[in-house]
């Protein structure tokens, strides 16, 4: 039998009351605890790359979009965010796809409304909790207006109905843009731990072993609390692959 332990054992695993020479034990592989060995299951090619985001001065609470993409398929395996001394109190997010179209509205829209009657393309690609915006800029006759509507609360396919998180601050008219903003980070605020631990790394659940088609957009949107410039660093690990 084979097995991974600290020591070799003294006893079957099986059967206490069998003994084991340790004598005759064979060490055939060790596995420090300082070592971490990276297995690629995929075909493709390792690369990694950085940059750094500058966030300008301007009024508190603007927001900064810095998009990436590649122009081949890869998969993601890591992104690591490195924070600004003065960027406690801000705010970041990851977007895939920002601003993705998967219908229209069917019905104008009042200010101050939390529901609105879309198009059945909706319904498709829309489930609940996934964030949407609605945007007129299709409407050439209409002054281009555009508003995050937060997260969906509810969709009635029967009605042709979805509610969303945060009331209409402007009109819409009807056949107004619906578009999908899939968060894998979403408002992630930044305190001083981040600041001084040396930022953070996401894995595991952010896109992490999934394919990304050629020319997806992944937008990292920074919100700025403060009036003065600062800046962000980001590093990426993935692999090309077919």
């Amino acid at each position: 039998m084979s097995d991974y332990r600290e020591s070799p054992p003294i006893t079957c695993p099986h059967d206490t009351a069998h003994t084991i020479d340790p004598s005759q034990t064979i060490i055939y592989r060790t596995i420090g605890t300082n070592q971490t060995v990276v297995v690629d299951p995929f075909d493709g090619w390792y690369q990694s790359t950085s940059d750094t985001i500058n966030i300008a001065a301007g009024n508190a609470g603007d927001v900064t979009n810095y998009d990436i993409w590649w122009p081949s398929n890869i998969v993601l395996w890591s992104l690591m965010l490195y924070f600004d001394p003065n960027a406690a109190g801000d705010s970041f997010s990851i977007i895939a796809s920002p601003n993705t179209t998967i219908g229209l509205t069917l019905s104008d829209l009042d200010i101050g409304a939390t529901t609105a009657v879309v198009s059945p393309t909706v319904f498709t690609h829309a489930i609940q909790g996934l964030d949407i915006a609605v945007s007129n800029n299709q409407n050439q006759n209409q002054n281009p207006a555009y508003q995050e509507l937060g997260r969906i609360t509810a969709l009635n396919p029967a009605t042709n109905t979805i509610s969303f998180e945060y009331a209409l601050t402007q009109p819409f008219p009807a056949n107004c843009l619906i578009m999908l903003n899939h968060h894998n980070v979403r408002q992630f605020k930044i305190d001083n731990n981040l600041i001084n631990t040396n930022g953070i790394t996401f894995g595991n659940r952010l896109l992490i072993g999934k394919t990304i088609p050629s020319g997806t957009i992944i937008r990292i949107k920074y919100t700025n609390q403060s009036t003065t410039a600062k800046t962000l660093t980001y590093k990426i690990e993935y692999s090309i692959v077919p």
